[in-house]
């Protein structure tokens, strides 16, 4: 990993803001502590409840939508 991301991962882990990253196939690659502490989640659970994740802050297929919380 090259230094820029290093910083960029830094940041949002350090940031008061939730942040919940995904691909472009709308798969989770990155979330932060704030983001569970949010949504009232144990890291565990974003992967075994992903897809109900999504719907719920309503990002399905093939629709991006920006939701503040």
């Amino acid at each position: 990993m090259d230094f820029f991301n290093e910083l960029m991962i830094k940041v949002i882990e350090e940031t008061s803001d939730g942040f919940l990253i995904l691909n472009p196939k709308k798969e989770i690659i990155f979330f932060n502590e704030v983001f569970l502490r949010m949504m009232g989640l144990r890291s565990i659970d974003i992967f075994s409840q992903e897809k109900e994740l999504l719907r719920t802050i309503r990002i399905e297929d093939g629709k991006d939508k920006k939701l503040t919380i």
